[in-house]
């Protein structure tokens, strides 16, 4: 670095940049002082760091930041690739299982898969939770419209039995109407 400014004058010094100063093609930090303030004297000092290794080294930096970078956008892509795809999944397959329900004869025995410990195995599971209970109601609701057909056969076959009575007590009314009626002729 020394023979790079043994050729500055004066002048050159003083035209420069206070802090840059470009000589064969590199880059340096410099800071010139005069040994005399008079200025026919040429006697200075000129202190100068080259910036070629800081600026290589603040390329390598931004070079390191941007591949970080790139890398950490890559992988939160990936990241976020596979969040949705185990979200979307289980709940396809849910939405899929609920169809099958919903469209087939409303097969109240059928339960969803449940698909994990997260939220859509926790709705797959409050499902079926729920779906069990309405089965119960259902079988409740079964049994009762049972025990009301036998309820009304027995009051059906009581009506006909009642009706059968009635029809022989009418006919025997007519019997007894038709005998008074003999007997009344006979005495007058």
């Amino acid at each position: 670095s020394d023979s790079i400014f043994n050729d500055l004058t004066i002048n050159e010094i003083q035209s420069e940049s206070r802090w840059l100063m470009n000589r064969d093609g590199r880059s340096f930090l410099s800071r010139h002082a005069l040994f005399h303030e008079n200025l026919s004297h040429e006697d200075g000092m000129v202190i100068a760091l080259d910036r070629s290794n800081m600026l290589a080294s603040r390329r390598n930096l931004q070079q390191l930041v941007l591949a970080t970078l790139g890398g950490a956008g890559i992988l939160a892509v990936i990241v976020g690739v596979a969040i949705a795809r185990s979200i979307a999944r289980p709940l396809r397959e849910v939405v899929d299982n609920l169809s099958e329900i919903a469209e087939g004869e409303a097969d109240l025995t059928r339960n969803l898969k449940i698909s994990g410990d997260n939220e859509v195995g926790h709705l797959a599971e409050s499902f079926n939770g729920f779906q069990g209970r309405l089965h119960e109601i259902v079988k409740r609701i079964q049994g009762i419209r049972n025990e009301l057909e036998s309820a009304m056969e027995k009051i059906r076959i009581a009506a006909q039995k009642t009706n059968q009575g009635n029809m022989q007590q009418h006919a025997t009314l007519e019997q007894s109407h038709k005998a008074l009626q003999s007997i009344d002729a006979t005495v007058a």
